[in-house]
């Protein structure tokens, strides 16, 4: 009897038969090589229905125009051209809500166009979608910038450096000169480092009509003045040394610094006479025009010379230059040799000055001159392997400076009064000098270097209402209005015009100066609303008063166009 297993192998061969003669296999096959219909659909199924799955998910999320894109108050961009639009209305239709598409050729003149207190937002179209309004012509201002300073960086105080540096091929040509508006640490470490003279340390210079200047580490520029040329050049072999050339520089970069006193020799009445019978010094100290110094000074070396009837305090700045004085050497001296200071306890000087409880005045014509023994800074020549005569003015804002010799409260250290009153800067000025330039310049067309990503928004001030906040200036009755500029990390000065905030945009703007001048007689019978127009369009209406600036330092920058909205509005080639 077969058993249950043969009975399975007898219906399986069985069915193979059926279905192989079913589907007609190849000779010798069997059924395992029949196709089978399910193992083709179901994957093609799957697959068709993820692709229509995808195609409808793209449908929903696909780049669509937002809303309200044309609504005038948008930099449009186009999808595929990147190129900017703004949407402004069609003045030649009928139709009051007709509009119209332009191409803008920057982002200053966008600004301009769409106003807003520019504030907007930038949205990108797709070039289809910008078909279906009408295109009118490319307008905007050639040459503004695209990159704008946000109002928090144009509102902030920078700092600024006009540096000389004379031609390799000819040092005592015109030097060239680079203009720097800086901001960030990295930037001003640069001007900052030791390349920035202290007080001790002064430029030797000369202007283009061969006067010759002594320029301090405060940024004072003191001209060196004598009754013929042999006393000048004692004059500047007894400050700078008898091998010492001055540098060429511009009048424009002189009018950078701070303008001082003329420095010349001291003159001493009586000098080698002998002094006052009630003046107590002891025998080899009492001819007119000796100095003496305190060896026992506390505070460090203090110079003192010798009068008619007391004994002076000086600086040791006007030590040196008394002791190198011709009337030193011929009459207080009696030409012995070279004159020196001869040091004396303090018991001396105190017994001297027994009239005025001890205490040394200062010299009559003690000048506010700097106080310190200066050396030479911007070393060049022949013989200098390393010349320093890259020169630089430096302009740091928000800060006062007193003139050399005062304290932070302005009184002069030597006791001769207050420094301020004397006529103290009132922008912190310094000087530096060094082998090569602070910070490379790469465009050699403007020369001029601004910081990355930066800007100033400026009013140009003239004399001495140039001060950081513009209080003093107006307490004192001077003007702080002047013309208004916009600087980018363009390195140009872009004017922005104080009147315009309700012109007729078809009406021509005026150009350059005759623009600026104009928005200026505006601006003092309105300034706050008729400002408004550029200022606040630009996206700087929270800069209430932008810092004011000295005209001698805004005038290096090159100018780029004024940005009016009536230019930017102007079609090009029109």
């Amino acid at each position: 009897m077969a058993s249950r297993r043969d009975q399975l192998n007898a219906y399986t061969f069985a069915r193979k038969r059926s279905v192989a003669a079913f589907l007609q296999p190849n000779r010798g096959g069997t059924d395992e090589t029949a196709p089978r219909p399910l193992r083709a659909v179901v994957p093609s199924t799957i697959v068709g229905v993820l692709i229509m799955a995808g195609f409808g998910a793209w449908g929903l999320i696909r780049p669509t125009a937002p809303a309200n894109w044309d609504d005038g108050n948008k930099v449009i961009v186009g999808s595929d051209s990147t190129t900017r639009y703004v949407v402004l209305p069609d003045e030649n239709s009928t139709d009051p809500n007709a509009r119209m598409l332009h191409p803008v050729l920057n982002m200053a003149s966008a600004k301009l166009l769409i106003g807003a207190d520019g504030d907007f937002d930038i949205v990108q179209v797709r070039e289809s979608e910008l078909g279906s309004i009408k295109r009118g012509p490319t307008i905007g201002i050639p040459w503004a910038p695209d990159s704008l300073p946000t109002a928090e960086e144009a509102a902030r105080a920078k700092t600024w450096a006009v540096c000389q540096q004379p031609p390799e091929d000819d040092l005592n040509a015109m030097p060239q000169q680079y203009t720097y508006v800086l901001s960030g640490t990295e930037d001003l470490a640069a001007i900052n480092g030791p390349e920035r003279q202290n007080r001790s340390f002064s430029l030797y210079v000369m202007d283009p009509d061969d006067q010759v200047y002594l320029i301090s580490a405060e940024g004072m520029r003191y001209q060196l003045v004598a009754d013929d040329q042999a006393e000048l050049n004692a004059l500047t072999a007894s400050l700078f040394g008898p091998t010492a050339v001055p540098q060429r520089v511009s009048r424009e970069w002189l009018n950078t610094l701070n303008a001082g006193p003329e420095i010349y020799f001291p003159t001493v009445e009586g000098a080698g006479e002998e002094v006052s019978s009630e003046l107590e010094l002891p025998a080899e100290y009492r001819t007119v025009g000796t100095v003496l110094y305190d060896s026992t000074a506390s505070g460090g070396r203090q110079p003192y010379l010798v009068l008619r009837d007391r004994v002076a305090l000086i600086s040791p700045f006007m030590e040196a230059l008394w002791l190198n004085s011709p009337q030193a050497l011929e009459e207080a001296y009696q030409q012995t040799g070279n004159p020196v200071a001869y040091p004396v306890a303090a018991q001396i000087i105190n017994q001297a000055n027994a009239a005025t409880a001890g205490q040394a005045e200062p010299f009559d014509v003690e000048q506010a001159w700097p106080r310190e023994q200066i050396n030479w800074a911007n070393r060049s020549g022949p013989s200098v392997q390393n010349p320093t005569n890259t020169i630089c003015s430096i302009l740091d804002p928000n800060t006062s400076q007193p003139l050399p010799g005062a304290d932070a409260a302005g009184q002069a250290t030597d006791g001769s009064g207050s420094a301020a009153a004397q006529g103290a800067p009132e922008y912190r000025i310094g000087i530096w000098a060094g082998t090569d330039l602070p910070i490379p310049v790469e465009d050699e067309i403007s020369r001029a270097y601004v910081s990355i990503n930066t800007g100033l928004l400026y009013r140009e001030v003239s004399g001495d209402a140039a001060q950081p906040d513009g209080q003093e200036a107006a307490a004192e009755g001077d003007t702080v209005s002047g013309n208004l500029y916009l600087i980018t990390d363009t390195g140009l000065r872009y004017g922005v015009p104080v009147s315009g905030a309700n012109q007729d945009p078809s009406a021509a703007p005026q150009d350059g100066e005759a623009q600026q001048e104009g928005a200026q007689d505006g601006a003092q019978e309105g300034a706050p609303t008729q400002e408004a127009g550029a200022k606040d369009r630009l996206g700087y209406t929270s800069i209430a008063e932008p810092v004011p600036v000295p005209q001698a330092w805004s005038e290096f920058l090159a100018k780029g166009p004024v940005l009016d909205p009536e230019a930017a509005a102007r079609p090009q080639g029109s």
